[in-house]
């Protein structure tokens, strides 16, 4: 037998319009075209991590990597010749102090939720230190801050914070908080300078800037005179000769990097199987409070059987599979001994039309994450084969 690699495109429809950013292989950023996939590298190692698919989110901020624009506010800043960006574009500004005396960088966004996700790209000036803040101005409230020392490579401060390196001596610093933010509040970012007193003539650098509502972080979206949506990611396949529905097994692997939050409200998608309602579906997910693992069957809108493990954690890849057959349903997480469903009428998904990667296929309820490898075998794995699946 022949084996045929396939792309995604080819078994799944990809609906996303817009701009949308993943890391490339060669660790910059790119820009994925509409209605494709991101596959997703790690900037450091190269590795791929896997299918990145996320929610919608809007970048709040203007000319987010322009600070020459009235749209930003400087005190005691210049803003100098550029030098290449984590895109690999010349378009990453030297902000220099020019005068020992209180130095500020800072733009505000009208706060659309109780959540709030601060992120810039920094690179190493003559500036002994990067300052990050998002503040409360109608509360008179730091809510986040960061301050990242170059010489020591530390990065210290209040509330959650998050960094990831890449290419050229940048890093992305992730500031996030779910208290402290009523919607409507005006939030101040300070990005680089913070209203401290400068060195005179003392540099850095600072690139893509983005605020959005949410407990985490998301992709970069880039901006200039105006918001912009990364709409969320949406892969459905409709065409299912293979599929089973009376018995069968699916398995999914998947990591999340960002720290998980209650404050979201919704478990997030892995797979997910069924007619495309509520009523009738499969699903492999994960709590968004902690990234444990779930599994569920449901028909007619009753809960034939559901799963779930302790476990998971920001940054650990984690494996689930879900095997059914007309009164016999069993899960496994994690390699974990496969645990027997509650049964109430004992009645596999029907009917299955489509298959979801990663979020719900309506509102979204996405990964926010990588999805690493789908498998469907057209028969109830055994419990002992569930376990060996789902370990490492």
């Amino acid at each position: 037998m022949s084996l045929v690699r396939r792309a995604l495109s080819d078994l799944f429809t990809v609906t996303r319009t817009g701009v949308a950013t993943y890391i490339g292989s060669d660790g910059l950023i790119k820009t994925a075209v509409n209605n494709t996939g991101r596959f997703e590298y790690d900037p450091v190692t190269r590795a791929l991590r896997g299918l990145l698919v996320e929610d919608a989110r809007t970048n709040g901020l203007l000319y987010s990597q322009d600070f020459s624009q009235a749209a930003w506010s400087k005190t005691n800043v210049t803003v100098g010749a550029a030098v290449m960006a984590p895109d690999g574009t010349m378009t990453a500004q030297k902000l220099t102090a020019t005068a020992a005396v209180a130095t500020i960088l800072s733009q505000t966004w009208a706060a659309t939720d109780t959540r709030a996700a601060f992120s810039v790209f920094i690179r190493r000036g003559t500036a002994a230190v990067h300052d990050l803040v998002l503040r409360n101005d109608t509360t008179a409230t730091n809510l986040i801050t960061a301050t990242y020392t170059w010489a020591t490579g530390v990065l210290t401060g209040t509330g959650a914070r998050l960094m990831e390196t890449l290419p050229g001596g940048w890093l992305r610093i992730e500031l996030a908080t779910n208290a402290g933010i009523t919607a409507g509040n005006t939030l101040r970012t300070y990005a680089g300078f913070s209203g401290n007193v400068a060195t005179a003539g003392a540099s850095l650098y600072s690139w893509g800037c983005q605020v959005e509502a949410g407990a985490y972080a998301t992709s970069y979206i880039p901006t200039t005179s105006a918001t912009v949506t990364r709409p969320y990611d949406q892969i459905i396949a409709t065409s299912l000769p293979w599929f089973q529905e009376s018995e069968g097994t699916f398995f999914a692997e998947w990591l999340v990097r960002r720290p998980f939050t209650g404050a979201d409200g919704f478990n997030r998608r892995v797979v997910q199987w069924g007619d495309g309602t509520t009523n009738n579906r499969g699903i492999l997910y994960f709590q968004s409070t902690d990234g444990a693992p779930l599994g569920l069957i449901q028909v007619g809108a009753v809960n034939q059987a559901t799963f779930s493990q302790a476990g998971g954690g920001n940054g650990v890849v984690q494996r689930s599979a879900l095997a059914w057959r007309a009164g016999d349903f069993a899960w496994s997480a994690n390699g974990v001994a496969a645990l027997a469903g509650t049964v109430l009428d004992g009645v596999p998904v029907t009917p299955v039309t489509q298959l979801v990667l990663a979020t719900d296929g309506a509102s979204g309820n996405a990964l926010n994450g990588y999805l690493r490898a789908v498998k469907f075998w057209p028969r109830r794995l055994s419990n002992a084969e569930l376990q060996l699946a789902t370990a490492a």
